[in-house]
């Protein structure tokens, strides 16, 4: 019997009837079921009703979740995610989908593969390489602290008193949900808001949550979240749940936190009290070695000031000898200056009293001849002649000695001014070494050297141990600068 056969016997429907029909036996068959499947093709209308579809190995079936269920719905639906939908089937059109009434996750064991497909797939793009994440800065260079978290939970108040303790920050509170389908567009809301604020910026953000289950904490397994971390330009420490719990967005961020309360001594790290206290500790180490320095520079300073006195009194020693041994050479030079002229002047008179005799007697003689005899003439005439000559001899012979006298008197004086700007010369020499080591006494330049001055308020030089116990401030001259040291 074929089919044409069968359904000429078999009653007529009209499209309504069939259609009633199936739909009551869908309804009187599938009014109260549960089904397991992955969540795909997710997606929330602006009324608030979740479309979706559930999927297996081998088929889908389309699902709807209205406004009002979805809110009480307790887990985070998002696509990939295998759950348990409770709900009935019903008719749609000439199709048919699942309303589901509530869900809850099929077991931890489908989380945790979620999760860790999610972790696989981000370790490849590189989001947990270190290379990326930004160094937290220390406590003291942190002003503003930015927390995502929810705004009554104990998380925050722990975060807030923790943080008063140890070294008050301005908190900058961006509150959300910690779990539920709302949690992850949130947070990743409040990481977008911290990093785009223009008043006040926060120099790190902390996303916190206290303890809970898988399925509690598994916003902070959302893909989403985790690119949001990683694209922060803010450091992020992440403190969710307790210290066994992980989360995807602990590998992202920059740095994780076993518990809230942890991060908030991370940002506080060192504490003011720690911070006073070095400081403490360092200053007194510094004085000390200041005194050292000071003791040790002091006994530096009485040693240079020795050598400057020694300095000074060579100095003084070698002008007073200058002095008279230029007093010296000028009284020796115009003794002999005297003596030469005296020789001079006895020479030259003695010289010109043998003139004029031999002059005179001369003259007689020439008159003598004159008056003779004419027949000697010529005699006398030669007498004559010999006689002027001898004038002239004479004469050559006085300037002479007159010029000879004049030359040795220049060579003596030439000599002794040669010697003297020689021995002066020598003295010069003497002096400006003596001068150049009283230079390398400078304290400019032995600062230089690592020498240094104490100085009161006043800017007066501390000379002795003494006063250096008395004084409450002081500055310490370098020779690149000043220390001021208050006790």
């Amino acid at each position: 019997m074929n089919l044409l056969n069968l359904a000429k016997n078999a009653p007529e429907y009209s499209v309504s009837q069939i259609t009633s029909a199936i739909r009551d036996v869908i309804y009187n068959n599938f009014s109260a079921i549960k089904i397991r499947g992955e969540i795909c093709g997710l997606k929330v209308s602006t009324r608030g009703h979740v479309y979706f579809s559930l999927k297996d190995s081998a088929s889908t079936i389309n699902a709807v979740c209205f406004a009002g269920n979805f809110k009480s719905i307790k887990i985070n639906l998002t696509d990939g995610v295998e759950i348990l939908a409770y709900g009935s089937i019903d008719t749609f059109g000439s199709g048919y989908q699942l309303k589901v009434e509530t869900a809850e996750y099929a077991g931890i064991g489908a989380l945790m593969k979620l999760m860790e497909e999610r972790k696989q797939k981000l370790e490849k793009k590189g989001f947990f390489k270190a290379e990326y994440k930004k160094s937290i800065p220390p406590s003291f260079c942190i002003e503003n602290v930015g927390i995502i978290t929810s705004p009554t939970g104990a998380v925050i108040q722990d975060i807030i008193n923790r943080m008063s303790e140890r070294y008050p920050k301005n908190i900058l509170l961006f509150g959300t949900a910690v779990q539920g389908l709302e949690a992850s567009s949130q947070i990743i809301a409040g990481i977008n808001y911290f990093n785009n604020i223009s008043s006040v910026v926060p120099e790190v953000i902390i996303i916190a949550r206290g303890g809970g289950s898988v399925e509690d904490l598994f916003c902070f397994n959302d893909e989403e979240v985790a690119i949001a971390v990683f694209n922060s330009k803010i450091p992020i420490i992440s403190a969710i749940g307790h210290e066994i719990d992980t989360t995807i967005i602990d590998y992202v961020s920059d740095l994780r936190a076993a518990t809230p309360t942890a991060a908030a001594e991370i940002v506080t790290t060192p504490t003011l009290k720690d911070i006073n206290e070095s400081i403490a500790l360092n200053y007194q180490i510094i004085y000390n070695n200041g005194k050292r320095q000071i003791a040790k520079h002091y006994e530096k300073l009485a040693f240079l000031k020795h050598r400057v006195n020694n300095t000074k009194n060579k100095i003084i020693f070698i002008f007073q000898n200058f002095t008279a041994l230029k007093s010296r050479f000028s009284n020796l030079f115009k003794v002999q200056t005297f003596k030469f002229n005296e020789i001079k002047n006895r020479l030259m008179k003695n010289l010109f009293i043998s003139k004029n005799l031999i002059y005179k007697k001369l003259d007689i003689l020439t008159l003598k001849l004159k008056k003779s005899d004419k027949t000697i003439t010529f005699f006398a005439q030669n007498i004559l002649n010999k006689i002027h000559t001898l004038k002239n001899k004479l004469e050559i012979s006085i300037w002479h000695k007159y010029n000879f006298f004049n030359n040795k008197k220049s060579k003596y004086k030439d000599n002794l001014l040669q010697k003297i700007p020689i021995k002066i010369q020598k003295i010069d020499t003497k002096y400006n070494s003596l001068k150049q080591s009283v230079s390398y006494l400078d304290f400019a330049k032995n600062l230089k050297k690592g020498y240094a001055i104490i100085l009161d308020k006043n800017n007066k030089i501390t000379k002795t141990t003494l006063q250096l116990k008395k004084l409450h401030y002081l500055k310490v001259k370098m020779h690149d600068g000043l220390v001021e040291i208050e006790k």
